[in-house]
């Protein structure tokens, strides 16, 4: 046996290795959307990927989107969670990656995806597009996602599946747009004065209105996917709450409140078989202890104000225990506080105070 017949045997055995190693990937990319998020994240971001109960919920519910078992999906988790890069950066490429093909799956999905104006929607639009390009991505998938060369632009761009994905905002007209599935990522500006402007409240509620409803492909398979941190009663996520649809509503505190314990629904991977529910117990416990720690987080609170740390950390646009006029100032009136002002309390002889 040759010296040259031995090279070239175990050269087509490491190439035979590496195939099945890339088809085993392959497979479980497209089956796993938390999987997908752990082997693109090097090509979307430089800084290491850091995973989460919180990133990993994010993940399971978007994938129900592309099985069609959620057709409304509401996110709200605080600032830093990653929520722009899976959603709008990594899950459209996810989408089209897939060899399972449905309505919502597959490379000839339609995607809108909106963001407050078109810096943001553009960025997001290229970082999405650059994935599918990166050497990771044609390595598992290569010369699958083709873009059309007349359709090939920052703000839009089509492949030969007849998939697109179209970038919008706010700022932008919607109309002759459509989706399959629609992205609306943080339609409200985080500034202050702009959040609490009447008049910016309206202008996303009159774009809201136009794209959650006329802008579907199909009314009864399109699907929303709605994702921000919590800014004012009226943003889009109150607009959505106050709404008449039924929104699946993923949302993560910062720090845990019993009161507003979160239970979506039950994912058809989960083990146990039961709804998806936030996985704290404990009242104040941290979301993300490793990344946000109680340091850290109060800094936070204290920059941020109770009232933009109510929305933008606990996803509740309104301090607990309210903002101006507090639930502690409303007690009881009793024989106890009556002695408090000098007033009688005995006997059919009760006095209360002027009002």
């Amino acid at each position: 046996m040759s010296i040259e017949y031995v090279s070239q045997s175990i050269s087509e055995l490491y190439s035979k290795l590496d195939r099945y190693r890339i088809t085993d990937a392959r497979e479980r990319y497209e089956g796993d959307f938390k999987e997908f998020v752990k082997g693109a994240w090097s090509s979307i971001d430089s800084a290491a990927f850091e995973a989460s109960w919180v990133v990993d919920g994010m993940c399971d519910h978007l994938s129900e989107v592309s099985s069609g078992q959620i057709r409304r999906l509401l996110i709200n988790v605080p600032p830093r969670c990653s929520k722009t890069s899976i959603v709008s950066i990594l899950y459209p490429a996810w989408v089209w990656c897939r060899s399972e093909m449905s309505f919502w799956s597959g490379p000839q999905v339609k995607f809108l995806c909106a963001s407050f104006n078109n810096a943001l929607s553009l960025e997001s639009s290229t970082k999405s597009r650059r994935l599918i390009n990166s050497r990771w991505f044609q390595t598992y998938w290569p010369n699958k996602i083709i873009f059309e060369p007349d359709q090939n632009t920052k703000t839009s761009y089509m492949n030969t599946f007849g998939g697109a994905r179209v970038a919008t905002s706010v700022q932008s007209n919607v109309l002759g747009l459509g989706y399959d599935i629609g992205i609306a990522d943080d339609l409200n500006k985080v500034e202050k004065e702009q959040i609490e402007s009447e008049d910016e409240r309206q202008a996303v509620k009159n774009f809201w209105s136009e794209f959650s409803s006329t802008r579907m492909n199909n009314p009864k398979l399109s699907s929303i996917i709605g994702v921000q941190q919590r800014l004012h009663q009226s943003d889009m996520s109150g607009l959505i709450l106050d709404g008449e649809e039924d929104y699946v509503h993923f949302m993560v505190p910062m720090r845990y409140d019993e009161t507003r314990h979160c239970v979506t629904v039950r994912l058809p991977h989960s083990r146990n078989r039961k709804p998806w529910e936030d996985k704290r117990t404990l009242d104040g416990e941290l979301m993300w202890p490793e990344r946000f720690g109680e340091s850290e987080v109060r800094a936070l609170e204290t920059k941020l104000g109770p009232w933009l740390a109510a929305g933008r950390l606990q996803q509740m646009p309104a301090p607990k225990g309210g903002g101006i006029i507090k639930r502690e100032w409303w007690q009881p009136w009793d024989q106890e506080e009556a002695m408090r002002y000098g007033l009688e309390w005995a006997g059919a002889r009760k006095e209360f105070p002027e009002f």
